[in-house]
């Protein structure tokens, strides 16, 4: 596994699988969520919190109130200091193995870097999540029930966070 500084874009968009769906949409519901907490919103973690009990039937490591506190406390020190200390996991195709809150903070600051390891041998047990989440797409959202006026939120901010990349998209 080797380690080094990845352009933020490039590694969004290689969680465009195959074509120009992004299969990462749990990048979008953490950006919208810090973009509401920012901007003073109340319930600015509703969706985010949606997301994680659906994707379990609960939170999955922890309360979502600690998955909350976590979030928090890595964006305010990514604001603080303006990188990212720990680095992401992603395969040697560029797909996201670990990391998704991280990437999810750099996209949200606009970090032009991201520290990553690079998996260029992906065991089997990364290889079942990089397959698991590639199913995490909008329309995992439509299975899980959430709601149109939800839906159409996670898209206007995924065309904005498109927006950010656009010169690499």
């Amino acid at each position: 596994m080797g380690s080094c500084l990845v352009p933020t874009k490039k590694v969004y968009k290689q969680q465009f699988y195959g074509g120009s769906k992004l299969q990462r949409i749990d990048l979008v519901v953490r950006y919208l969520a810090l973009k509401a907490h920012y901007a003073g919103k109340e319930n600015a973690f509703s969706m985010y919190g949606k997301m994680q009990r659906a994707r379990s039937g609960k939170c999955r490591y922890q309360p979502l109130e600690k998955m909350k506190q976590r979030l928090l406390y890595l964006a305010d020190s990514v604001q603080g200091c303006g990188c990212i200390h720990v680095p992401i996991q992603i395969s040697s195709r560029g797909r996201l193995i670990n990391g998704s809150h991280r990437l999810s903070v750099a996209l949200y600051f606009k970090l032009s870097t991201i520290p990553c390891n690079i998996c260029t041998r992906v065991n089997k047990k990364w290889d079942l999540m990089i397959n698991r989440n590639a199913a995490f797409d909008i329309n995992w959202f439509y299975r899980k029930n959430f709601t149109p006026q939800e839906i159409n939120r996670i898209e206007a901010a995924q065309k904005e966070m498109d927006g950010l990349v656009c010169d690499v998209l």
